[in-house]
């Protein structure tokens, strides 16, 4: 199409692909300009001084946009013009690409990210990633609560960072992934002068019919811990209570039956 200062010329070639393409004629699309085939957004954006500006310093120009077609549908293309010199004339030359298909992948895995997000939002559990060499690829954590910054851990190897203790657990752990597709171990970490308790959950990342590494996920049992601790006391001090206990001790079993559990005299 001819080189004009502002607007927009009608072409001057087309090619049976975009005839084909846009559903019109060649003789159709000869009477017509970009302006006529393309999203207003798209035509107010290249046709902008700031637009015709930049393309005309560089003399070519790569950008997205939406082709309409003779039937109304919209069509996402990838615009690659460049202006030459024909004949004396100045003249621009653009050849558009349909990506119909890229951009369709493309909303497909932001939904697919946006939904994993999602569910990792919802979950309270620690997420880590780790490659073939069993280094820290990304990770997400609910808290901030982690044991190392992850500047101090991502792109280092498991056993780089982590206790040699619990690095040993995690070796052990991979050879039971390796042999059944999953692995759960549990283990504990000194943090900021507490004892905090984890169960982490091994499962193999694949890629393309590959293992590619290991997802783990981490979940912060310290609380049930803590728990089953003191039930264990309490338990072992009624115990010893009722050992050293001269007076009648009557309670209920399980059943809701009476049950001496002492009676010295």
């Amino acid at each position: 199409m001819p080189l004009l200062k502002e607007g927009f010329a009608s072409f001057l070639e087309v090619n049976d692909v975009a005839c084909k393409r846009l559903g019109y004629t060649k003789k159709e699309l000869l009477t017509l300009s970009p302006k006529e085939i393309s999203d207003p957004i798209d035509v107010k954006l290249q046709g902008s001084k700031n637009g015709r500006a930049k393309f005309l310093k560089n003399k070519w120009s790569i950008f997205e946009a939406v082709h309409i077609a003779k039937s109304g549908s919209r069509i996402p293309v990838e615009i690659s013009s460049r202006i030459f010199d024909f004949e004396g004339e100045m003249v621009i030359m653009s050849l558009a690409r349909d990506i119909s298909k890229r951009k369709d992948t493309e909303t497909k895995l932001r939904v697919s990210e946006e939904k994993n997000r999602n569910i990792l939002n919802a979950m309270n559990d620690f997420v880590f990633v780790l490659g073939k060499e069993n280094r820290f690829e990304t990770f997400y954590a609910p808290t901030e609560d982690l044991y190392l910054s992850p500047d101090m851990f991502i792109g280092k190897t498991h056993a780089e960072v982590m206790p040699p203790d619990v690095n040993k657990i995690f070796e052990t752990a991979l050879v039971e992934l390796k042999q059944k597709g999953t692995a759960s171990y549990e283990y504990h970490l000194d943090m900021d002068g507490d004892t905090k308790w984890f169960s982490m959950k091994l499962s193999a990342l694949i890629k393309d019919g590959e293992s590619a590494g290991v997802v783990a996920v981490a979940r912060n049992t310290t609380n049930q811990k803590q728990i089953e601790k003191s039930l264990i006391h309490e338990k072992e001090f009624s115990e010893k209570i009722i050992e050293t206990s001269s007076a009648i001790i009557v309670g209920l079993d399980k059943n809701h039956q009476i049950k001496i559990f002492t009676a010295k005299f």
